[in-house]
Order: C-alpha cells, then structure tokens, then sequence
C-alpha cells in the first residue's frame, strides 16, 4: 500500500491556544482586561500589542513557544491549561 504525504493544514485558525487565553482571561476574578494582560506579558519581557492579542485570541496569528509560556505565567496557569 503507498502512502501519500499529504501537507498539513492546520484544523482550526493559526493557533489552537487563542480562544483559551480569551476564556482565561474573561473567567478571571476580577476579570483581566486586554491592557491588563498586555502589560503582564510586558513584564515578563514579552512586548505584545492590542491588535496582536486581538489576532492571537482570534486565531489570525500563530503563537510562538515563548508567548505561550508567558500566556501561562500571565495568567496563572500550567502551561498544559493552554491547550485544549
């Protein structure tokens, strides 16, 4: 039997991670506004922007390893809490 190697096509948007960061975000008490989450990430070094983030919840722009990790650190989590 051959085997054809299809190319990858991601299932869902450009990250996977984006609409767990917004519920995240949202479910928080109090709730961590979008400047609120900006300004942790800057904290940690890693400068993200409103329209970025906006992007990234909605899976229009892929997430690095890195922004991941500080996505968990922002928000308090296990970075396994970010994957669904």
């Amino acid at each position: 039997m051959k085997h054809t190697r299809q190319p990858f096509k991601p299932v869902r948007g450009a990250n996977v991670v984006g609409p767990v960061i917004r519920r995240l975000r949202r479910a928080a008490r109090p709730r961590i506004t979008h400047m609120d989450l900006i300004a942790r990430l800057e904290i940690l070094g890693v400068p993200i922007s409103e329209p970025m983030l906006s992007k990234i919840e909605n899976q229009q722009r892929a997430v690095l390893d890195y922004e991941v990790r500080a996505f968990a650190a922002a928000l308090f989590v296990p970075l396994e809490e970010l994957y669904p």
